[in-house]
């Protein structure tokens, strides 16, 4: 379709439908709408037709050319039916249907509106606002289309696309880096407090206290920039600048992409599908060239026990850091306890200081037994045999077996001494003075003794970090800057915001259905992640990282908490690769929560990521390669997601006919999810076609990634759309054509656009042709680029 307004004096080309194949009487279902000021009714408007003999090369020939006016159109009631001319012959007819809006000059046929909002304000109604809580869209831009149903003359499917930025994108990034600064200066710290040690391990534990310093350094600088960006009112980041190292914290051209469906005009009832589109979660800035997390894992024994690509949930370091958490937790307590003590013995408050005193007794017993473990022993012997004799502790020295229980000796001893003194002052009644003068140095020696022990304790661990830190360095494993510990950081933190995005969109679209506020208690959130990583070159790198990011995920909390204003935003707490994300919810909807939400019972996260690699170099690898790593990852969800499975059908499956129809389905199509993965096939889409649909129906959220989020995450979210229409009874006839509007002029072609500037596909021919046919972008939307 060209338009030309006079006095202009030129065609300029306006829009264009759809590619319709084998058919000589083609209904195209993308319309051709105008704005109100883009045309006049002097406009004139030229539709052309053409014959398309070769898709790929782009060769057509015309059939002919229809000619009028604005005006002319507008008068027309709802159709009008044009001569098409070729060479000053008739060659066939065109029949225009026109739908008008609000006013005459302003023209919306069948099909799409198109409108950009800068805003989340359009998304949800002033009510939902209200009662829930801030809606993570932002920057939105929203697409109308209609399309026909089947054997149904007089309605249509009214759907509309949506697609929004995050308003997360850049503060869960800030928050996780924040998280690691604080636990890098505490390591700094604790390394510094580990003094003469034998000259080897003095020299090790500078470098290993510089290295952190630098890498501290450097994530400040990265929070800085962050910050910036964030002020700056930018809300994503490009797939082209995925290499800017001070940015690498930031997920990939991460949006949300949202269709609404119904077979009528009502919101009411209208149905939402949601997915979050985001580049993997991988170091692109670090490249691959020992390859992914995975691989560094399975090459090092000390960060993964168990199997190369189910990494352990507790390996050494994480255990010595979880018990330096909780001896630290410990110390904490036997201090209050003790500080109570004496205040209500100076009360002389002698029924309270009875059950104060038994208090402290099960504190310090507690601390006993999670000091008595055989980690604490190996590290007391690897800590004393790594100081120089001079300086060995004189405590140390004088203990005929160096072992956590003769360490812990004297703390029994003063203990003792504590409950004798107030047993006494108890028994005899004493005065408040009285009371004091017992109680007081005691409870001193007590506290001193613990420090003392706990000093210890710490030393030794301490060293245990020193020295893993240093086998890994053996192995040629940098932990620092741009290392193992760098490259996972950036890893957690790409999944950790996608999975808040996913599930803060969740929530707000089923907040208010019980049964799924019943299945995240009792069951947990479920994840699906869709990959179209290919298996070959760097993407069998971010593959390995991959992996590793949906272990970390399986870790995730997440925490419902009464809102404080209208604008707070997810909170992330916790440590390094096990965090709780509390996120706010708005007083009138809180309210009404269950009460185990209320109350902060954490919701667990079980994700589960399911790949296939469609691109040319998946053809590659196919035939001269290697895609085991494709079928591990995809066997090893199957298990999560059976588990998942087993456990809704056991608590709802006999929950109602709707619910126990559902767990019928659910096993279904588990059934033929397993039957897929477990056939030999390239290029087996049903896989990730199968695994979508079950996991929509366990109400989860979904994510759709590949390199960028751009090009066959656009292919695989509209083809997951026509899907969806299917079920609601769209025509089967109208599939393709469905498919090429979406892609076309749907909402991802736009966010080609705000990628690379062009509204394009990066493909070129060769790599169309190597795509299974269903994720074939239509002719004309596609260029070889730079992305």
């Amino acid at each position: 379709t060209h338009c030309m307004t006079p006095p202009q004096a030129y065609w300029i080309r306006y829009a264009q439908t759809e590619v319709i194949e084998n058919n000589c009487d083609p209904q195209f279902t993308t319309p051709v709408v105008f704005f109100e000021g883009s045309v006049f009714s002097s406009s004139q408007l030229k539709f052309e037709i053409f014959d398309v003999c070769n898709r790929l090369e782009g060769m057509m020939r015309p059939l002919g050319q229809v000619q009028c006016t604005v005006k002319d159109l507008v008068k027309q009631i709802e159709t009008k039916r044009y001569e098409i001319n070729f060479d000053d012959k008739i060659s066939g007819f065109l029949v225009i249907q026109i739908k008008m809006s609000g006013r005459r000059e302003q023209a919306r046929p069948l099909g799409i509106v198109t409108s950009q909002l800068s805003s989340n304000s359009q998304d949800l109604s002033p009510s939902q606002q209200a009662f829930t809580f801030r809606s993570p869209l932002d920057n939105i831009v929203v697409r109308r289309f209609h399309f026909p149903l089947y054997n149904v003359q007089d309605h249509q499917l009214h759907v509309t696309e949506i697609m929004g930025e995050c308003v997360f994108t850049f503060t869960i990034p800030i928050q996780i880096l924040e998280m690691c600064i604080s636990e890098e200066h505490a390591s700094i710290g604790q390394y510094s407090t580990l003094s003469g040690l034998k000259e080897h391990w003095e020299i090790v534990r500078q470098d290993i206290v510089m290295e952190l310093h630098n890498l501290v350094q450097y994530y400040e600088k990265s929070c800085e920039a962050l910050r910036v960006e964030m002020e700056s009112g930018k809300l994503f980041k490009k797939s082209v600048t995925k290499d800017n190292h001070l940015l690498e914290f930031v997920p990939v051209n991460m949006h949300i992409q949202e269709m609404k469906v119904s077979q009528n005009k009502d919101e009411k009832e209208r149905v939402s599908y949601t997915c979050v589109t985001v580049g993997c979660p991988t170091a692109y800035s670090l490249k691959y060239r020992h390859g992914g997390l995975a691989r560094i894992q399975a090459s090092v024994p000390r960060l993964a026990i168990g199997g190369s690509f189910s990494p352990a949930t507790e390996n050494k370091t994480l255990r010595v850091k979880t018990l330096l958490k909780r001896i630290s937790q410990h110390q904490m307590n036997i201090k209050t306890k003790s500080e109570s003590l004496k205040s209500i013995a100076q009360k002389s408050d002698y029924s309270k200081l009875e059950t104060t005193i038994r208090s402290l007794v099960d504190a310090v017993a507690m601390f006993e037994n999670h000091c008595n473990v055989l980690i604490l022993k190996d590290a007391l012997a690897d800590w004393y045999n790594g100081l120089e004799i001079k300086q060995i502790p004189s405590f140390i020295s004088s203990l005929t077996e160096l072992n956590p229980k003769s360490v812990l000796t004297c703390i029994e001893q003063h203990m003792v001494c504590v409950e004798a003194q107030v047993d006494g002052v108890i028994k005899n009644r004493s005065s408040p003075t009285e009371c004091n003068s017992c109680i007081d140095r005691p409870i001193s020696d007590l506290l001193k003794a613990v420090d003392d022990a706990i000093s210890i304790f710490q030393s030794a661990l301490f060293f245990v970090l020193l020295k893993e830190h240093y086998h890994l360095q053996l192995h040629k494993i940098p932990v620092g800057m741009k290392g193992y510990r760098h490259r996972r950081d950036i890893v957690f933190t790409h999944a950790v915001t996608s999975a808040v995005t996913c599930f803060v969109m969740k929530l707000l679209r089923s907040i208010s259905s019980r049964h799924f506020l019943n299945q995240l208690l009792e069951i947990g959130f479920l994840i699906h992640w869709e990959s179209l990583l290919s298996t070959q070159g760097d993407e069998n790198g971010m593959l390995e990282d991959f992996i590793v990011a949906i272990h970390d995920l399986n870790t995730l909390k997440f925490k419902l908490v009464q809102a404080q204003s209208v604008n707070d935003l997810p909170r992330v707490h916790g440590v390094r690769y096990k965090v709780t994300v509390e996120i706010p919810v708005q007083i009138p909807m809180f309210r009404i929560l269950p009460s185990a939400l209320r109350n902060g019972k954490e919701i667990n996260t079980v994700a589960v990521l399911f790949t296939q690699g469609v691109n040319e170099q998946q053809s590659i690898a196919d035939t001269f390669g290697d895609s085991h790593l494709q079928d591990q990852i995809n066997l090893k969800s199957l298990q999560r997601l059976t588990s998942y499975c087993e456990k809704f059908r056991e608590r709802f499956g006999t929950s109602g006919i709707p619910l126990s129809r559902k767990a019928k389905e659910v096993a279904d199509l588990l059934q033929q999810l397993r039957s897929q993965i477990h056939t030999r096939k390239a290029k087996n889409t049903d896989i990730l076609t199968l695994s979508q649909a079950l996991c929509r129906r366990l109400e989860c959220g979904r994510l759709t990634s590949c390199k960028s989020a751009k090009d066959r995450t656009a292919m695989a979210v509209t083809l997951e759309e026509a899907h969806i229409l299917l079920n609601f009874n769209m025509d089967l006839l109208h599939f393709q054509q469905t498919l090429d509007v979406l892609r076309s002029q749907g909402t991802r072609i736009r966010n080609a656009e705000k990628n690379i500037g062009v509204p394009l596909y990066a493909f070129n021919a060769l790599q169309v042709v190597t795509l299974p046919k269903n994720y074939r972008p239509p002719e004309g939307t596609y260029k070889k680029l730079q992305t």
